[in-house]
């Protein structure tokens, strides 16, 4: 047994026994920017933020390995997908009036690095429940600062349970290697401003979603057996007759993935009738 690889991330309570140390130890660690904590996210609503240029980035998200999900990987743990159309998918970040940052939405996977100020807040309350805000974790492909807001994570209390340690970190820690203290002070600035500009997202997400739940009311009054049996056929539906009603306004083309979340939370919150 002792002859075993070792794992590629952990959740902090077993690193903790590996490393022989309390949970509480971790999150003091993390919460003065000595190691990473991170959690895991799983096709997360999200809004990504850059530094770089908008074309530059273009540029070089379109060059990114892909996984066999279509997912981009922005670091070894940490994926983006966009939720655009083949023809739109390597271009999904824009700029609007010289604005400090490079915007898109899309969903996160993977594992992505908490911030100081959050971890803080869960190392004396127990939990943070203010909307994250994180970064990649492990080394970027990408240039710049590049952020990852959780719109939707307001309100939802991140505990201990949730954080998890990369085997990097881990060895980290073991080996005594900590990061200097100033290391990610950069990216925290940089990321609590990022918040303020979320708006510029939201408000595009928004007109997108009312376009989507347009063209659903039309397929289901004009097409209700191709709407029949999952929320996928009702987007095919959606995709096969309704184009027309879905970018009128000239939108970006959405992917089969992207209008089905939208369809999926819509009949969740119940704002759509059967």
């Amino acid at each position: 047994m002792s002859n075993l690889p070792h794992l590629d991330y952990y959740r902090i309570d077993r690193a903790a026994k590996k490393i022989r140390c309390e949970v509480e130890d971790l999150i003091h660690w993390g919460a003065n920017n000595k190691i990473n904590l991170c959690i895991m996210l799983n096709m997360a609503y999200s809004y990504f933020y850059s530094t770089v240029d908008v074309h530059s980035l273009n540029r070089k998200f379109e060059s990114l390995q892909n996984n066999y999900n279509g997912y981009k990987e922005i670091s070894k743990y940490s994926l983006i997908y966009s939720g655009m159309s083949s023809d739109e998918y390597n271009f999904p970040f824009f700029n609007e009036n010289g604005d400090e940052f490079s915007v898109a939405d899309g969903d996160a996977s993977g594992l992505w690095a908490i911030d100081c100020e959050s971890l803080k807040r869960i190392e004396l309350n127990g939990y943070y429940d203010k909307g994250l805000v994180v970064v990649p974790t492990g080394n970027s492909c990408l240039e710049g600062f590049f952020g990852c807001a959780l719109p939707e994570s307001a309100g939802v209390k991140i505990t201990e349970a949730d954080l998890w340690m990369t085997w990097e970190d881990v060895e980290r820690v073991i080996t005594n290697n900590f990061f200097s203290g100033t290391q990610h002070n950069a990216l925290e600035i940089k990321a609590s401003k990022s918040l303020k500009i979320s708006n510029v997202v939201s408000e595009r997400h928004a007109k997108r979603r009312e376009m989507v739940l347009i063209a659903a009311i039309f397929c289901k009054g004009k097409y209700p057996h191709e709407c029949e049996g999952s929320i996928r056929a009702w987007a095919n539906c959606i995709e096969r007759y309704a184009t027309d009603i879905l970018y009128a306004n000239g939108g970006e083309p959405l992917s089969l993935d992207r209008i089905e979340r939208i369809l999926g939370k819509a009949i969740a919150g119940k704002a759509l009738g059967n």
